[in-house]
């Protein structure tokens, strides 16, 4: 290296390594750190995510690479959010749900009294228990499964596009926040709805509804007697939050058997980058969530 003219060769390395440093703001770690927040503006202000589609949606960042994580819905029907209690699935929901509503789609949510979700994120509809959930599945849902069914079947059988048929029909987002619940409303003695979901959870991809459950180990046990539990569970698609990822029994990732129980701070999850292999994710925090990772 040559000195700067008037410089030591010391100073002339300072002001060189001086003009290679980063600018502190979203996504900049130092050498030897990790990313372990991440706040949903800075997500959603990336360049790569205003940039999406209506079918992508932002995950959050690689832990160690930076690069941004996305769920394609157009490859996706049922995906669980899997984690033990506080360990954000409630918050992940968030950030998914103000990503789809502000690509303008249809956004229902089953979930208990009073919860946050529906103070802060537009949904067309909240359900909370089987009543109210049989009126949605009457007043909605089957006669949008059974039409887009038909434009499926047709489109398959004339050996066309299932795309090109469901291009005309607006995308439909199904959240729910308290599974087991979802899952004994479905099996209510004076509503008994479970026929109908385990046709449509099995059967209903390529129809442009999609499910996002948040799921902890004792739903997936408690309700494995519910075919619809089941069903669900078949699909294997997802992410972990919170580590512990040998308690779950719904995902199927190729993890080292020490990062199997391995515990992780809320919001860190484990998820599949687009090459199959297992990484670490950090989620984005919602802001006008309550305390976002203590409250589920």
């Amino acid at each position: 290296v040559r000195e700067d003219e008037g410089l030591s060769l010391a100073q002339t390395l300072r002001r060189r390594f001086a003009a290679l440093k980063p600018q502190a703001g979203a996504g900049v770690k130092k050498i030897g750190e990790k990313l372990e927040h991440l706040h949903y503006e800075e997500l959603i202000n990336r360049a790569d995510v205003q940039g999406l589609p209506e079918n992508i949606l932002a995950l959050g960042l690689d832990q160690e690479s930076l690069q941004l994580l996305t769920v394609n819905l157009d490859e996706e029907f049922c995906y669980t959010i899997s984690g033990t209690g506080r360990t954000g699935k409630t918050n992940l929901l968030a950030a998914l749900a103000k990503q789809a509503a502000a690509q303008g789609l249809r956004l229902f949510l089953f979930d208990h009294e009073g919860g946050e979700l529906e103070s802060i994120i537009p949904f067309e509809r909240v359900v909370h228990n089987d009543v109210e959930l049989f009126e949605l599945m009457e007043q909605v849902i089957v006669g949008e499964f059974t039409t887009r069914n038909g434009a499926v079947n047709d489109a398959r059988d004339a050996g066309g596009s299932v795309t090109d048929a469901m291009a005309g029909y607006q995308r439909i987002i199904f959240l729910v926040n308290d599974m087991r619940a979802f899952i004994s409303a479905l099996y209510s003695p004076q509503r008994d709805m479970g026929g109908f979901f385990e046709v449509a959870l099995e059967k209903g991809r390529e129809h442009k509804i999609h499910f996002f459950a948040a799921v902890t180990p004792d739903d997936r046990n408690d309700m494995a007697r519910y075919a619809a539990m089941r069903i669900w569970a078949a699909w294997g698609r997802g992410l972990h939050l919170g580590g512990m990822f040998d308690q779950q029994n719904i995902l199927s990732f190729d993890l080292s058997a020490a990062d199997k129980v391995r515990s992780l701070p809320p919001g860190i999850a484990y998820a599949l980058e687009q090459s199959g292999a297992a990484v670490k994710l950090v989620t984005p925090q919602v802001l006008g969530m309550k305390e976002a990772f203590k409250h589920e």
